[in-house]
C-alpha cells in the first residue's frame, strides 16, 4: 500500500510540474486570474515538499506573458 502511495505521489508531483511549466497567459482568463492560479499550483507544489526558487516562478510568470507586459 506505501508503495502504490508513493507512485502515485510521483504521478500528482510530476502533473503539478508540467502544470506550472505548460501554463500560458491567456489574455480571456485576465493577469489577476492567471497569478491567482499560478499561486495555487505553488501552494500544492509546497505540499509534496517540491522546491522551486522564488527567481524561478517569477522568471517563468513574467516570460510567458504577452509583450505588452514587459
Amino acid at each position: 500500500m506505501g508503495e502504490r502511495y508513493r507512485v502515485l505521489d510521483k504521478a500528482k508531483v510530476g502533473n503539478l510540474l508540467s502544470e506550472l511549466t505548460n501554463m500560458r497567459y491567456d489574455a480571456a482568463m485576465g493577469v489577476r486570474e492567471f497569478t491567482l492560479k499560478m499561486a495555487h499550483i505553488q501552494s500544492k507544489r509546497k505540499a509534496h515538499d517540491i522546491v522551486l526558487s522564488k527567481d524561478y516562478v517569477v522568471h517563468h510568470a513574467l516570460n510567458v506573458m504577452p509583450a505588452e507586459f514587459s
